[in-house]
Protein backbone atom coordinates (compact mmCIF):
# COMPACT_ATOMS: atom_id res chain seq x y z
CA UNK A 1 0.00 0.00 0.00
CA UNK A 2 1.20 3.50 -0.85
CA UNK A 3 -0.08 6.33 1.36
CA UNK A 4 0.59 9.90 0.27
CA UNK A 5 -0.42 13.13 2.00
CA UNK A 6 -0.36 16.33 -0.06
CA UNK A 7 -0.35 19.71 1.69
CA UNK A 8 -0.96 22.90 -0.22
CA UNK A 9 -2.91 26.10 -0.53
CA UNK A 10 -6.06 26.65 -2.57
CA UNK A 11 -5.26 27.20 -6.23
CA UNK A 12 -2.03 25.17 -6.25
CA UNK A 13 -3.69 22.00 -7.50
CA UNK A 14 -3.48 19.64 -4.51
CA UNK A 15 -6.93 18.19 -5.22
CA UNK A 16 -6.22 17.91 -8.94
CA UNK A 17 -2.92 16.21 -8.14
CA UNK A 18 -4.79 13.62 -6.09
CA UNK A 19 -7.21 12.96 -8.95
CA UNK A 20 -4.44 12.65 -11.55
CA UNK A 21 -2.42 10.32 -9.31
CA UNK A 22 -5.47 8.10 -8.88
CA UNK A 23 -5.81 7.88 -12.67
CA UNK A 24 -2.10 7.07 -12.96
CA UNK A 25 -2.18 4.38 -10.29
CA UNK A 26 -5.48 2.76 -11.28
CA UNK A 27 -5.33 2.84 -15.07
CA UNK A 28 -1.60 2.81 -15.82
CA UNK A 29 -0.19 0.86 -12.89
CA UNK A 30 -3.13 -1.55 -12.43
CA UNK A 31 -3.68 -0.68 -8.78
CA UNK A 32 -6.70 0.38 -6.81
CA UNK A 33 -6.56 4.05 -5.82
CA UNK A 34 -8.60 6.68 -4.04
CA UNK A 35 -8.17 10.25 -2.99
CA UNK A 36 -9.71 12.12 -0.06
CA UNK A 37 -9.45 15.92 -0.17
CA UNK A 38 -10.04 18.23 2.79
CA UNK A 39 -10.52 21.96 2.47
CA UNK A 40 -10.13 24.81 4.88
CA UNK A 41 -11.97 27.90 3.76
CA UNK A 42 -12.96 27.23 0.16
CA UNK A 43 -11.05 30.08 -1.39
CA UNK A 44 -7.81 30.64 -3.19
CA UNK A 45 -4.99 30.57 -0.67
CA UNK A 46 -6.87 28.55 1.98
CA UNK A 47 -5.34 25.37 3.43
CA UNK A 48 -5.90 22.23 1.36
CA UNK A 49 -4.98 18.67 2.23
CA UNK A 50 -5.37 15.66 -0.05
CA UNK A 51 -4.67 12.04 0.80
CA UNK A 52 -3.99 9.43 -1.87
CA UNK A 53 -3.98 5.68 -1.25
CA UNK A 54 -2.92 3.13 -3.85
CA UNK A 55 -2.70 -0.62 -3.44
CA UNK A 56 -2.76 -3.89 -5.36
CA UNK A 57 -5.73 -4.95 -3.22
CA UNK A 58 -9.11 -3.25 -2.92
CA UNK A 59 -8.99 -0.28 -0.56
CA UNK A 60 -11.64 -0.69 2.09
CA UNK A 61 -10.79 2.30 4.25
CA UNK A 62 -12.72 5.51 3.71
CA UNK A 63 -10.83 7.76 6.09
CA UNK A 64 -7.91 10.13 6.03
CA UNK A 65 -4.36 8.84 6.28
CA UNK A 66 -2.82 9.00 9.74
CA UNK A 67 0.53 7.39 8.93
CA UNK A 68 1.66 8.57 5.47
CA UNK A 69 4.65 7.02 3.72
CA UNK A 70 5.14 10.16 1.66
CA UNK A 71 4.36 13.79 2.44
CA UNK A 72 4.33 16.32 -0.37
CA UNK A 73 4.49 20.03 0.47
CA UNK A 74 3.31 22.26 -2.39
CA UNK A 75 3.94 25.52 -0.52
CA UNK A 76 6.63 26.40 2.04
CA UNK A 77 4.03 28.34 4.07
CA UNK A 78 2.16 25.16 5.04
CA UNK A 79 1.88 24.80 8.82
CA UNK A 80 4.93 23.02 10.20
CA UNK A 81 2.89 21.72 13.14
CA UNK A 82 0.67 19.58 10.91
CA UNK A 83 3.66 18.11 9.11
CA UNK A 84 5.45 17.36 12.40
CA UNK A 85 2.44 15.35 13.58
CA UNK A 86 2.68 13.18 10.47
CA UNK A 87 6.38 12.47 10.87
CA UNK A 88 5.91 11.55 14.53
CA UNK A 89 3.55 8.77 13.40
CA UNK A 90 5.87 7.40 10.72
CA UNK A 91 9.59 8.06 11.13
CA UNK A 92 10.29 6.34 7.78
CA UNK A 93 8.15 8.79 5.80
CA UNK A 94 9.60 10.48 2.73
CA UNK A 95 9.28 14.25 2.41
CA UNK A 96 9.07 15.97 -0.99
CA UNK A 97 9.28 19.76 -0.91
CA UNK A 98 8.51 22.37 -3.53
CA UNK A 99 11.52 24.58 -2.92
CA UNK A 100 14.88 25.52 -4.37
CA UNK A 101 16.52 25.56 -0.91
CA UNK A 102 15.41 23.50 2.08
CA UNK A 103 14.52 25.91 4.88
CA UNK A 104 11.97 23.79 6.76
CA UNK A 105 13.26 22.93 10.22
CA UNK A 106 11.26 19.70 10.29
CA UNK A 107 12.92 18.30 7.12
CA UNK A 108 15.74 16.66 9.10
CA UNK A 109 13.23 14.50 10.97
CA UNK A 110 12.32 12.55 7.81
CA UNK A 111 14.14 9.43 6.65
CA UNK A 112 14.47 10.97 3.18
CA UNK A 113 14.02 14.53 2.00
CA UNK A 114 13.70 15.38 -1.69
CA UNK A 115 13.11 18.78 -3.23
CA UNK A 116 12.49 20.50 -6.56
CA UNK A 117 11.49 24.02 -7.63
CA UNK A 118 8.09 23.09 -9.09
CA UNK A 119 6.80 26.67 -8.80
CA UNK A 120 9.56 27.97 -11.05
CA UNK A 121 8.90 25.28 -13.66
CA UNK A 122 5.20 26.07 -13.85
CA UNK A 123 5.75 29.83 -13.96
CA UNK A 124 8.20 29.42 -16.83
CA UNK A 125 5.98 27.03 -18.81
CA UNK A 126 2.42 28.31 -18.21
CA UNK A 127 2.83 31.59 -16.32
CA UNK A 128 0.89 30.29 -13.30
CA UNK A 129 1.86 28.92 -9.90
CA UNK A 130 0.77 25.30 -10.37
CA UNK A 131 3.38 23.33 -8.42
CA UNK A 132 1.28 20.16 -8.41
CA UNK A 133 2.43 19.23 -11.92
CA UNK A 134 6.16 19.46 -11.23
CA UNK A 135 5.66 17.65 -7.93
CA UNK A 136 4.17 14.67 -9.78
CA UNK A 137 7.49 14.48 -11.64
CA UNK A 138 9.29 14.59 -8.28
CA UNK A 139 7.10 11.76 -6.95
CA UNK A 140 8.12 9.68 -9.98
CA UNK A 141 11.81 10.50 -9.38
CA UNK A 142 11.49 9.26 -5.79
CA UNK A 143 10.14 5.99 -7.22
CA UNK A 144 6.63 5.93 -5.77
CA UNK A 145 5.00 5.97 -9.20
CA UNK A 146 6.18 5.47 -12.76
CA UNK A 147 6.96 8.54 -14.86
CA UNK A 148 5.10 7.08 -17.85
CA UNK A 149 2.00 6.48 -15.71
CA UNK A 150 1.99 10.12 -14.56
CA UNK A 151 2.50 11.42 -18.09
CA UNK A 152 -0.31 9.25 -19.45
CA UNK A 153 -2.68 10.31 -16.67
CA UNK A 154 -1.90 14.00 -17.31
CA UNK A 155 -2.70 13.49 -21.00
CA UNK A 156 -6.01 11.86 -20.05
CA UNK A 157 -6.94 14.52 -17.51
CA UNK A 158 -5.87 17.68 -19.35
CA UNK A 159 -6.39 16.62 -22.97
CA UNK A 160 -5.18 19.17 -25.52
CA UNK A 161 -3.62 21.45 -22.89
CA UNK A 162 -1.38 18.65 -21.55
CA UNK A 163 1.70 19.48 -23.65
CA UNK A 164 3.04 22.25 -21.40
CA UNK A 165 2.21 20.19 -18.31
CA UNK A 166 4.26 17.31 -19.67
CA UNK A 167 7.26 19.63 -19.94
CA UNK A 168 6.73 20.70 -16.31
CA UNK A 169 6.61 17.05 -15.21
CA UNK A 170 9.88 16.37 -17.01
CA UNK A 171 11.51 19.40 -15.39
CA UNK A 172 10.19 18.31 -11.99
CA UNK A 173 11.57 14.84 -12.54
CA UNK A 174 14.98 16.03 -13.78
CA UNK A 175 15.28 18.79 -11.16
CA UNK A 176 14.46 16.69 -8.11
CA UNK A 177 17.35 16.31 -5.71
CA UNK A 178 17.85 14.35 -2.53
CA UNK A 179 19.13 16.18 0.49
Amino acid sequence: MIKIKIYGLGGQGAVTMGKVLCIAYSIYENKFAKTMPAYGHERKGGAVLTDVIADKERILTNSFITDPECIIILDPNVSAEEVKLDVEKNKDAVLILNTDVIKQDYASEFSQCWYTDATRYSLEQVGKNLPNVGMMGALAKVGLIGLEAVESAVKDYFGKSAESYLRIIKEGYDGTQKR
